[in-house]
């Protein structure tokens, strides 16, 4: 598996110009990824198929959310990712006063590497 290469800097990616080229990136590199765009992906987003994605404004982006369903949904997605075989832990914490979920978990891809966030943070 390979994909454009991107550079994080919070929760946005930039495309990586590293060497003023697009560059790729592959193996482990390009699970975690195509991870961590699955789980910022608005459900009904992309044009092509509206069924995909995390439906962030239904259930996440509300008063109380439910943290049950927040869990299923987050594992769901990451189990979704080509590459990743398992979950091994999932914690959702929310924090209110900075208005932002942070999402802990630690996954086992296919290759048998682990996944460690701790955490990785959406700002609601």
């Amino acid at each position: 598996m390979s994909n454009i290469a991107l550079n994080y800097s919070g929760q946005s990616g930039d495309l990586d110009l590293t060497g003023h080229r697009l560059n790729l990136t592959t193996g482990e590199a390009a699970i975690e990824q195509n991870l961590r765009c699955r789980l910022l992906f608005f459900l009904e987003s992309w044009f092509l198929d509206r069924s995909q994605g995390i439906p962030y404004y239904r259930d996440v982006y509300v008063k109380s959310p439910n943290i049950l369903l927040l869990q299923h949904l987050f594992r769901t997605a990451i189990l979704g990712t080509a590459g990743i075989s398992s979950v091994e832990q999932l914690d959702i914490a929310l924090d209110k006063t900075s208005r932002k979920m942070l999402l802990t978990f630690r996954a086992v891809m296919d290759t048998g590497a682990v996944l460690t966030y701790n955490p990785f943070v959406i700002e609601i």
